[in-house]
């Protein structure tokens, strides 16, 4: 079960609900659906700075965190759980995050949306099998290479997305060389990402399983969404060939160390945030 809580003390209040829809509804497509994905999943947590009037929350599941709220509500112990990461806030969170931070990097992410398929996708060669994972596949998951490792980061463990009903692999003879999964889920928006291995790329296999994906999510009823980074090219051209339109441009933000942290180096941006590889 997803945490919500105020620090240091976990709970598990079921007015959940109720500042949900403070913050989060009309639902968003594209990464603000990661506070819906850890209400109804249970990967990740909230926090708030009150339990009975809260001011501000922090969602967090793997390296994906949204603020909302009022700024100047945020406890302290919430800065080091944002050191190093990504975060979407609306601006007026920057004057804070400024001054705690050593660097506050934008990061400018385009949302897409899948409306109506796209044009059928040449299927990759007869070597490998395209199929849906499931809990017997979490081994293949975790063992496979390291590039597709971020991919299970929403849902906590590959144990919890090879369960999620949510993945589809390809698999050259034991070994998993591609994926794609709903990185989150929300209510009415499925976001999708994909991974595969270096040696296996420009082969069509994240294209492949994206489109199997996205007819599952939308016979779940969703739409199927995409994000990627702007200068991400390649994965914006396999989103468009699947159908998926522009909906919006946003801007996330990576945070550096915390203003006078000793171990504060140089920011390699492009670490740790969420990119697409095809």
């Amino acid at each position: 079960m997803a945490l919500l809580s105020r620090l240091p003390t976990p709970v598990r209040p079921s007015a959940a609900e109720s500042w949900f829809e403070r913050w989060f509804v009309p639902e968003i497509p594209g990464p603000s659906v990661l506070a819906e994905h850890v209400l109804t999943t249970g990967c990740g947590d909230w926090r708030v700075d009150d339990l009975r009037s809260p001011r501000v929350v922090l969602v967090r599941a793997g390296g994906q965190r949204l603020l909302r709220g009022d700024p100047d509500r945020m406890p302290e112990a919430w800065f080091p759980l944002l050191a190093r990461g990504q975060v979407s806030v609306p601006a007026r969170f920057l004057p804070v995050l400024g001054q705690r931070f050593a660097s506050v990097t934008p990061w400018r992410r385009r949302v897409l949306v899948q409306w109506r398929p796209g044009l059928p996708h040449p299927r990759p060669g007869s070597a490998y099998t395209l199929r849906a994972l499931g809990p017997a596949d979490q081994a293949e998951l975790a063992g496979a290479h390291p590039a597709l490792h971020w991919i299970w980061e929403t849902w906590g463990s590959p144990a919890a997305l090879t369960r999620s009903g949510a993945a589809r692999g390809a698999f050259l003879g034991a070994d998993l060389v591609a994926l794609a999964c709903t990185y989150l889920r929300g209510r009415h928006h499925e976001d999708v990402a994909v991974a595969t291995a270096p040696d296996h790329r420009r082969r069509g296999l994240a294209a492949a399983l994206a489109a199997q994906l996205a007819s599952e999510i939308r016979g779940r009823g969703r739409d199927a969404t995409w994000t990627a980074p702007t200068s991400n090219s390649a994965s914006l051209a396999v989103a468009a060939a699947l159908g998926f339109q522009p909906q919006r441009t946003e801007t996330a933000y990576w945070l550096g160390a915390l203003a006078g942290d000793a171990r504060n180096t140089e920011e390699v941006v492009s670490q740790g945030l969420r990119a697409t590889s095809t």
